[in-house]
């Protein structure tokens, strides 16, 4: 083999390996694919709102007032959620202030319509009859399944032949938790 015939042979290998060492796309056909997995966790979400952040009667004494908040509560988990409602606190009472300072009304129970009893209450859900308020959470809506609910919560007041004029005031917390 002559040397011209080494360096043509040499350089015939070595162009060969630099073809071999380009990447597949370089040189292949003219399309391809490939597959992707397209993954979405969704986790349990419980949602809970009201109509309106405060909920107002006028009243004048010795007289019966209502007004009504309506609660959503939902839930894509597949054993459902309870909703519940307390006072804020452990003060129990709407107390007065301004000219009303002093006086208050009593979480009480007491009959629709019913009038001088110095007392407020609440219905909605599963309470049909006026119930007190109380410092603990009461459960007044129930699923069994994943739900978007509306449960209309009436607040009712009593007031006495003696109520001072003036705001009388308390908070309520509303809970919505999954089964």
């Amino acid at each position: 083999m002559t040397k011209s015939s080494k360096i043509i042979a040499a350089l015939g290998v070595i162009a060969g390996i630099g073809v071999a060492s380009l990447p597949i796309g370089t040189f292949a056909a003219d399309s391809g694919s490939a597959d992707v997995n397209v993954k979405l966790t969704v986790s349990d979400t419980i949602a809970i709102g009201v109509d309106e952040a405060d909920c107002t009667a006028t009243a004048t004494a010795n007289d019966y007032k209502t007004c009504v908040n309506t609660v959503t509560y939902a839930t894509n988990t597949a054993s459902g959620a309870t909703l519940a409602i307390k006072d804020k606190d452990t003060a129990t009472s709407l107390v007065g202030s301004g000219t009303a300072d002093g006086d208050t009304l009593t979480a009480g129970t007491f009959t629709v319509n019913q009038v001088g009893e110095g007392k407020w209450g609440y219905t909605g859900g599963t309470k049909t009859s006026i119930t007190a308020i109380t410092a603990s959470a009461v459960t007044i809506s129930t699923s069994s399944s994943a739900t978007s609910t509306e449960v209309p919560v009436t607040f009712h007041f009593s007031t006495k032949a003696t109520q001072k004029p003036g705001l009388y005031t308390d908070v309520v917390t509303y809970t919505a938790q999954t089964n």
